[in-house]
């Protein structure tokens, strides 16, 4: 079955938390355990066939924390062994949960109107080891702007070359 004319396959270490037992749910997705630490196999066994391996990340610029960057490697790794030559890092943030908690968005503006051109220094080691495997790497962060009755969105890829930036009003 697919969703969009695509396999969905979803990846998870534990399947006790809400989220992973609510996309157990859905049609047209298979979850599958694996250690995404080291079980380099079982994911590549996972994503065998697959164009795009999405990894969603809780930051655009950097990894949260050593095992976040570790995934990432093992994540690399398995595509090798698969023959999935692209990782979209995927972040996703609401904007109005960011203003209660007093926290900015991670998307940064500039006084003209245009967004900060990310720096990903954070990333720059598992870039390079991507790379190195012939994998390319996109990022892509949406920014959930919903307030008061308005369902508004704003999502920026960056590839290779360019900084995409896609409004949902």
């Amino acid at each position: 079955e697919t969703v969009s004319g695509r396999e969905v396959v979803a990846i998870v270490r534990v399947t006790t938390s809400r989220n992973v037992r609510q996309m157990v749910r859905l049609e047209h997705v298979t979850v599958l355990v694996a250690d995404s630490l080291h079980d380099k196999q079982t994911i590549a066994d996972a994503i065998c066939g697959c164009s795009q391996v999405f990894y969603v990340l809780k930051y655009w610029e950097k990894f949260d924390g050593a095992l976040e960057e570790i995934q990432a490697f093992t994540i690399f790794d398995s595509c090798a062994i698969a023959g999935a030559n692209w990782v979209i890092f995927a972040t996703y943030e609401d904007a109005s949960l960011l203003r209660r908690k007093r926290m900015k968005s991670q998307i940064v503006p500039r006084a003209d109107g245009t967004v900060a051109e990310p720096s990903f220094a954070g990333l720059k080691a598992a870039k390079k080891h991507a790379a190195q495997l012939g994998i390319r790497v996109t990022h892509m962060i949406t920014s959930y702007l919903d307030h008061k009755g308005k369902k508004r969105s704003l999502t920026l890829i960056k590839g290779e070359e360019k900084l995409i930036v896609v409004s949902n009003n």
